[in-house]
């Protein structure tokens, strides 16, 4: 029985991704938060438009993990291998093409699918030593090598590898994922004390800053510990009010239910809408992306109903054998 609450916070951060990836595409702004370099932000606006995307890819990674270790009772292990080798075929193809970078780019798609791989092969071990092997690997990935070799990209280091641009690397996300198969083995989970936890964890890892804002300014390319703790912290709270006083949106709970359809419709309706487009202006940024979500919605559900339709047609087939 799928969670409500799972799907209903999948849904959220869905449609908050799609504010990041409208402003790259619509109004050609983008930033980069690495351990080297840190892009400027032009106005408090940006920033905050920036900041609370942030919430996107940690939320995406502990909800593969605790997708899988409920996936991982009900179906064949090589099923979900195959479906994370599929991801990482809808990065090099469709999605690649649509974001038309020259290098092969290692993104979000494909890192989420190599760790439902390894989840999945890994899945004994993870059950039982989860809560110590997730911590380990996000501490691991706070260790930025020198070394320009493409294993040492894909694990640790973000940056231009020959023709591979990697932005997304493995160690740490995979240790986000591994704390959401963690989390889902719980009989029940307590949404606000791991929010709790992870505000903590935050603020522990952020006294060495000068001032609020300094706090507030987080690396993502690798997640740092402090970019780790806030953003769960935001994650588990959402999720707490969510549960707690059953807010479920229907439109909202079909995007979560249907994300992947939802990630590549988005990316190719904002690049149609930036090849039409030619503004810097935010007020073009919102309006676009507002009046952009009814028609995301309408394609998702309408994809959502197809796949029920053709699995009755499919039950029905079967039946009759």
């Amino acid at each position: 029985m799928r969670n409500k609450t799972i799907d209903m916070f999948r849904g959220i951060i869905m449609i908050l991704m799609a504010l990041d990836h409208a402003s790259y595409f619509i109004i050609d702004t983008h930033f980069y938060e690495g351990y080297d370099f840190i892009t400027p932000y032009p106005s408090s606006l940006a920033f905050m438009v920036r900041w609370i995307t942030h919430l996107c890819a940690p939320g995406f990674f502990f909800v593969l993990g605790y997708s899988l270790y409920h996936a991982y009772q009900k179906k064949k292990a090589y099923k979900l291998i195959l479906r994370g080798f599929f991801l990482i075929f809808l990065q090099v193809t469709f999605i690649n093409f649509i974001w038309q970078i020259d290098y092969i780019y290692i993104g979000v798609i494909t890192i989420l699918g190599l760790s439902m791989i390894l989840i999945t092969l890994f899945m004994p071990l993870i059950k039982k030593y989860g809560f110590i092997i997730g911590p380990l690997l996000i501490l691991m990935g706070q260790y930025i090598p020198e070394s320009h070799h493409l294993l040492t990209g894909l694990l640790l280091k973000p940056g231009l590898y020959g023709d591979f641009y990697i932005l997304y690397t493995l160690t740490t996300w995979l240790g986000i994922g591994i704390l959401g198969v963690f989390v889902a083995s719980l009989k029940q989970i307590p949404y606000l004390k791991l929010s709790l936890i992870s505000f903590i964890v935050f603020i522990l890892f952020s006294l060495d800053k000068a001032n609020m804002k300094e706090i507030f300014i987080i690396v993502k390319y690798p997640p740092s510990i402090g970019f780790i703790g806030i953003t769960l912290a935001i994650n588990f709270f959402m999720m707490f009010v969510i549960d707690k006083y059953s807010i479920y949106i229907k439109s909202v709970l079909i995007i979560g239910k249907e994300p992947l359809f939802f990630y590549i419709a988005h990316l190719y309706l904002y690049s149609l809408a930036g090849s039409l487009v030619e503004s810097n202006a935010y007020w073009i940024l919102f309006l676009s992306y507002i009046l952009s979500l009814p028609l995301l919605y309408l394609m998702v559900n309408l994809y959502a109903t197809a796949c029920i339709n053709l699995q009755n047609q499919y039950n029905k087939y079967r039946r009759r054998i």
